[in-house]
């Protein structure tokens, strides 16, 4: 019988998880699926198939990591799917610089390395926008994710002008 793991994470009780609805589905199949927690360093990952990448949700919080996990998915007998290469290209947001290299539309942004006042100023600026959403490039889960307004995000982020 063919097996098939789905790469998830300890802890999802905070999150909506559809995974399981894929089950039966496989099942039918005749495929055997298995949840395993990419946290897990004894998994023997060359007892399934294929490894699905599916709710594995914390994995910004240690990208080193996650990624030593696919590594080491991709060096065992399993098939990731998707492949390492993709999984390391787009773990960070840089690749939709590559995206728009190639002349897919993405949405306006401006690529800083740091976090400052004078970085969310300007953005309200050069987008000429009351509006701006600030995101780190490593995220998921709109971590570290900010919505703010021109006229409020001082004072709501504690800032003397």
């Amino acid at each position: 019988m063919p097996s098939v793991a789905f790469l998830s994470t300890d802890n999802l009780e905070d999150f909506f998880v559809y995974d399981e609805l894929l089950v039966p589905h496989f099942n039918q199949k005749g495929w055997n699926v298995e949840t395993v927690s990419w946290h897990t360093n004894s998994e023997n990952w060359s007892r399934f198939d294929y490894v699905i990448v599916r709710s594995t949700w914390d994995y910004q919080q240690y990208a080193d990591a996650f990624v030593a996990c696919l590594k080491k998915i991709d060096a065992s007998d399993a098939t990731l799917l998707n492949p390492l290469r993709l999984m390391q290209w787009n773990i960070e947001k840089h690749y939709l610089k590559d995206l728009e290299c190639t002349g897919i539309p993405i949405v306006k942004t401006i690529w800083e390395s740091t976090f400052n006042n004078d970085v969310i100023n300007k953005a309200f600026d050069e987008f000429n926008s009351d509006t701006i959403v600030i995101k780190p490039v490593l995220s998921a889960n709109a971590d570290d994710t900010f919505k703010l307004e021109r006229e409020t995000w001082k004072e709501s982020a504690g800032v003397l002008s």
